[in-house]
């Protein structure tokens, strides 16, 4: 028996294709795309170097998020079922009321952002993943047409195999290859899709970049108020006019220096 939250060796007998640690590949018709391994930011960053884990799934670099990119660029959007080991980050962005899910699980900071840019890059048919310990179906969502039409993704959350919480750990498909398909089927929206929740945090994230600093920080005070405390402890005020008063002595003009700066002091902390 192999320990809880893992899959043991499939008999040869089975016929089941190995993918390796990332890979796109045709079985039976169907496009799959798979990348093995989990985001570790020395790792991918490549100031450490990647070493076997026993027991769980390796780190990948980013050489083979890279190469693997370049497989699904290619496909254009005929990926039918893309295969990761972590949940894209912000999978539930767009999602309007309560969600299935625990109250202690956070979705926009679990998962990954390496697998959302694949999953925004591949636009597969299904995408399922592991990673987490709750199964969940999220409602699909659209791409937007890059040229070859809108594609449509449903997004399976599995859990680990024999978890205590007995979650749902295995999912079936039945699926006519994308190949074979009319373009127009592929391009069908079904009720109650969403938009991509990766276009539309990215889109959040522009907005905010594009912003002025104040709208970020909050409201500023109104010059106004602030000339107005300065003007009112000046001791130009004595002399009748604001911004021209009258001729003064060397010792006057020292004070005024020393008022107005602590004056300036109190305004500004």
């Amino acid at each position: 028996m192999p320990p809880a939250g893992r899959l043991g060796a499939v008999p040869a007998s089975v016929g089941a294709p190995s993918l390796g640690e990332q890979a796109q590949a045709n079985i039976n018709g169907l496009n799959v795309a798979f990348l093995d391994g989990t985001y570790n930011h020395p790792i991918f960053t490549g100031s450490k170097q990647a070493s076997s884990q026993s027991g769980s799934c390796p780190y990948y670099t980013k050489e083979d998020v890279e190469w693997l990119k370049a497989q699904l660029q290619a496909l254009q959007g005929e990926v039918d079922v893309l295969l990761t080991c972590e949940w894209p980050r912000g999978i539930t962005t767009g999602i309007e009321g309560p969600l299935p899910l625990p109250q202690n699980f956070r979705p926009d900071a679990s998962g990954s952002d390496v697998v959302s840019e694949l999953v925004d890059l591949a636009r597969p048919r299904y995408h399922i993943a592991g990673g987490e310990v709750i199964h969940y179906t999220r409602p699909p969502f659209f791409h937007r047409d890059l040229g070859a039409g809108i594609r449509v993704t449903r997004f399976v959350g599995l859990a680990p195999q024999g978890h205590p919480s007995k979650a749902k750990a295995l999912h079936a498909l039945s699926l006519v290859p994308a190949a074979n398909m009319e373009p127009e089927a592929l391009s069908v929206v079904p009720e109650g899709c969403t938009p991509s929740p990766f276009e539309l945090r990215k889109a959040k994230q522009d907005q905010e970049e594009m912003a002025p600093p104040a709208a970020i920080a909050g409201p500023r005070k109104p010059l106004r108020a602030v000339q107005a405390v300065v003007v009112k402890a000046s001791p130009w005020r004595d002399a009748g006019s604001v911004w021209a008063p009258r001729r003064r002595t060397r010792s006057w003009w020292r004070a005024l220096g020393r008022r107005c700066t602590w004056q300036w002091t109190r305004v500004l902390l």
